[in-house]
């Protein structure tokens, strides 16, 4: 199996740096939903970071897609995140500068640099049916082999490639093709949040009403909350523009609530469970995260931040540093499961500033130049913010950011159109 994963990756690679625009977006879609983190193509080199690497490479061979992100709304505010990237890097003691530098360049490329790849990708606002479709082929497999693993208590696919929760603990949980659950119901709330889109602007069939209906059913079986709660906040985002727009458009929004709704009946205790287990000290009977265990990360995790306020204490310091080498802070921190906790342990204040201001910079972008894609673009930002605050993002941007960058040009091209 890995051998075939392998080989699809460097076909996959391949067809990015030949290929431009749409159908290299196209292909990146295919590549990230079908070949997951886990599996490694060589010594910490995943699938998806090789196929971020040869999406760059394409851009670098077009010299018009350069040129263009300068243009990019919030590039100066993209700018100073990748300098304090660097400053990061630089600064890090435990690494030569080429290292430092080198580091800098790969965190930044697979997680703003995202971006960058989705802005240059968008042709016409003609095509974006043919990124609908693409998408509906790839969220039914995601849901019909959900619905497999739950049916058989098993995930074959993930099994085979390496360590997952997926189906490996007393939670049962789906991650379908994504390697793991919090993967899984990350990809699969961002991919519903689009198809919520792509509903209130276009008529939707019985079929492609019953993926949408699959791909949720999917997301419950992942059993992440932090899911749950991501797509109910970039709903809530994304159907806020409707609220001025036609009583059409408002009559979807109240179907998809409605049908939402019936679908919650049917699984609304379990769910209930999992959101208010989090607020629980002993974390409930669902277990995972809960509040006291967060406030003890949080703490430790200022501790650690005092120790570099600056330029932080460098890139993947936890990991390399803490839960390979500490065994009480790694008892402390656990998983550290928040972008927060991240930010403090690794990143120092010029980090952490330049990334708020780029944030802030997209958010007021967008609200000035308000339409449906720009509501898309604010709803797909807030699902990632709740879940990367919840649960962290490591792995995630991949998922998100292309999304906002794509529909970033569209709207960018429909201001200059008016």
């Amino acid at each position: 199996m890995n051998i075939l994963l392998i080989a699809s990756c460097i076909i996959i690679s391949m067809m990015l740096i030949v290929r431009d625009k749409q159908s290299r977006f196209l292909v990146f879609l295919i590549g990230i939903t079908f070949l997951p983190f886990g599996l490694e193509v060589s010594y910490k080199l995943s699938a998806p970071r090789i196929l971020v690497v040869a999406f760059f490479i394409s851009v670098l061979f077009r010299s018009n897609e350069i040129k263009s992100v300068k243009h990019m709304p919030s590039s100066f505010l993209l700018l100073l995140v990748f300098v304090s990237h660097l400053l990061t890097g630089i600064f890090d003691q435990r690494l030569s500068l080429f290292q430092g530098v080198s580091k800098a360049l790969v965190m930044f490329a697979e997680t703003f640099g995202c971006v960058i790849l989705g802005y240059v990708s968008f042709g016409t606002n003609t095509k974006e049916k043919k990124l609908l479709k693409t998408i509906l082929v790839l969220v039914f497999l995601v849901g019909v082999y959900s619905v497999f693993c739950f049916a058989i208590k098993a995930d074959p696919y993930s099994a085979s490639i390496g360590d997952t929760d997926s189906m490996n603990d007393d939670r049962h949980r789906i991650a379908s093709f994504f390697f793991n659950s919090h993967l899984g119901g990350l990809a699969m709330s961002i991919y519903l949040i689009l198809l919520l889109y792509f509903r209130q602007k276009y008529k939707f069939s019985a079929f492609q009403n019953f993926i949408a209906v699959l791909l949720f059913i999917s997301l419950i079986l992942t059993k992440s909350r932090s899911s749950l709660l991501d797509l109910i906040a970039g709903s809530i985002v994304l159907y806020s523009a409707l609220l001025f727009q036609s009583s059409s458009k408002m009559k979807y929004m109240g179907t998809s609530l409605v049908s939402l709704f019936i679908l919650y009946l049917f699984v609304g205790e379990s769910i209930v469970s999992q959101f208010t287990d989090a607020f629980r000290e002993d974390g409930g009977t669902s277990g995972g995260s809960n509040v006291t265990m967060r406030l003890q990360q949080l703490a430790f995790s200022w501790d650690l931040f005092l120790k570099n306020p600056i330029f932080g204490n460098g890139f993947n310091y936890f990991w390399d540093e803490i839960k390979a080498k500490d065994q009480y802070l790694s008892s402390m921190l656990l998983g550290a499961e928040s972008y927060v906790f991240i930010l403090f342990i690794e990143r120092g204040l010029i980090q952490i500033i330049t990334i708020l201001l780029y944030f802030v910079g997209l958010y007021r972008y967008l609200l000035r130049n308000k339409c449906q894609e720009s509501y898309l673009c604010m709803a797909l930002l807030t699902a990632f913010l709740v879940n990367s605050i919840v649960t962290g993002n490591t792995y995630k941007w991949i998922f998100v950011m292309p999304f906002v960058g794509y529909y970033l040009r569209y709207v960018q091209l429909n201001k200059r159109k008016e």
